[in-house]
């Protein structure tokens, strides 16, 4: 008969397993909501330049430490959101023009 104590750990050794990739999947969801908006709006008004390049100064460290380290959901996750809000930095310069 298999124990319920052996049962709990297995579902802990799983999800934290996997926790690291799940933080990946509800990571994507944030910037590219605000690239959607921006796209099809064609304004920028309200959304601050500094902030974002903070974030992709950010986004770029942890990228290149998630490298160092060789742990990929955070090389994924970092990679992915430094594309997206890299694209949203440069649609807030094209954009400017339009507020």
């Amino acid at each position: 008969m298999i124990d319920l104590t052996y049962i709990v750990i297995m579902i802990y050794c799983l999800y934290i397993s996997y926790s690291g990739w799940i933080g990946v999947l509800l990571g994507l969801f944030v910037a590219p909501a605000q690239l959607y908006k921006i796209v099809r709006t064609k304004k920028v008004s309200g959304i601050s330049i500094i902030t974002y390049l903070f974030l992709v100064g950010a986004i770029f460290h942890y990228f290149i430490h998630a490298i160092d380290i060789g742990d990929s959901p955070f090389i994924v996750a970092n990679g992915l959101n430094l594309s997206v809000n890299m694209l949203v930095f440069v649609m807030l310069f094209v954009y400017k023009r339009n507020t």
